[in-house]
């Protein structure tokens, strides 16, 4: 009889995708691999878990970064997994988490209790790679079935909530509403999105992530990019549901190999899905469309006849700039920002609360490389 004190401890990761399944799983893995850990001798000693949250992402699993500290700090002995995608859907990365996990003395389990060797991964990777586009295939093509009916996949915009017991179903926000037609009504006006937060920040009204994320601290604080959208000009502004159409499959989210940043790229016209749903309409056709008027005129006004801006090449992160990320607002003490490009294309610089929230007064902005033109003086 093996004696009790030489028994391993454990840990049990458990994880599901909110594309694919539901928070059942999560019950059902832990009861599995309980199991295994009971018929390995193994002392399981903590639980991980990460709900709807896919395997294609680390730092957005708390569960997953959890367990990683566990790891390093040798906590436990073992781990023990439904399947090895579990832990991440990248071969790249179940990979070099082997390596994390052998570099600490750290042991890997899955359902057939048996401890997982190099091959052992590596087939594991080999099979991600072939299932991962498959994958995204079937949930995409989930998609474009539920919004083909009426529904909406994932978030709800500003101004709507889930219909209760209606997965994809929206209601329109009364309250959200009046804010959204707000919004449009200043803006057709001629208002600037930055005068238009400002105002809405200073009085207290709950933002969009205010009201989704209220643990997470500044959400309480408009941002004007939320309001004409960036690049892509969606937002508020932009956001057909409001005037009752889904548009669906417009854009694509692509990842840079090179700076593991994830972007968007616009769609064929042909492959766009777009669903009338009348009855979720908050702005009415006329104010939309004086709204648009105002948003094309200003983007000519500024980039001039294609209303695009004219960006430099996204640099690797391994070329970033030296200052990134250092510098602070003299007035306010708050995180600068890339706000503008100067005429030679060179990044500048401005205070994230001025530029995107209006919360502080310091709106001028810095030509990085002269400022590091300028540190580099000093410090020789």
């Amino acid at each position: 009889m093996t004696d009790p004190s030489s028994k391993k401890t454990a840990v049990i990761y458990a994880r599901y995708s909110s594309d694919m399944q539901r928070v059942s799983s999560i019950d059902g893995q832990l009861l599995l691999c309980r199991k295994v850990a009971l018929r390995n001798n193994l002392d399981v000693v903590g639980e991980f878990v990460d709900a709807a949250k896919s395997g294609l992402t680390e730092g957005a699993r708390d569960g997953y970064q959890r367990l990683l500290n566990g790891v390093r700090s040798r906590q436990f002995d073992v781990v023990v997994v439904e399947h090895f995608d579990r832990l991440s859907r990248d071969p790249a990365t179940i990979q070099r988490l082997k390596q994390v996990f052998e570099f600490n003395g750290v042991e890997l389990m899955d359902q057939k209790g048996v401890y997982a060797t190099a091959t052992d991964i590596s087939i594991a990777s080999l099979y991600n790679t072939i299932y991962k586009p498959q994958l995204a295939e079937k949930v995409r093509r989930g998609h474009d079935n539920a919004v083909a009916n009426g529904r909406i996949p994932g978030s709800y915009a500003y101004g709507y909530r889930p219909r209760p017991g209606a997965p994809g179903e929206r209601v329109i926000d009364e309250n959200e509403a009046k804010i959204v037609l707000r919004i449009f009504k200043e803006y057709a006006a001629g208002r600037s999105t930055r005068t238009i937060a400002a105002d809405l920040t200073r009085e207290g009204v709950p933002s969009p992530g205010a009201t989704r994320h209220k643990n997470k601290a500044g959400r309480t604080t408009w941002n004007h990019q939320c309001i004409t959208g960036g690049r892509h000009g969606r937002g508020i502004i932009g956001n057909e549901l409001y005037i009752g159409e889904i548009h669906w499959n417009v854009r694509s989210t692509i990842l840079n190999p090179e700076t593991q940043k994830k972007q968007k790229r616009c769609n064929p016209a042909e492959r766009h899905i777009i669903v009338k749903k009348p009855e979720l309409r908050i702005v009415p056709q006329g104010l939309w469309d004086l709204a648009q008027k105002v948003r094309r005129v200003r983007a000519v006004s500024m980039f001039g006849p294609t209303g695009q801006p004219r960006r430099r090449a996204v640099s690797p992160r391994n070329h970033e700039h030296p200052l990134a990320g250092v510098l602070r607002c003299g007035v306010c003490n708050g995180h600068m920002r890339i706000a503008q490009s100067s005429r030679n294309g060179a990044p500048r610089a401005a205070c994230a609360s001025a530029h995107q929230r209006g919360t502080c007064e310091h709106t001028r902005s810095f030509d990085m490389d002269v400022l590091l033109e300028d540190a580099s003086e000093k410090i020789r």
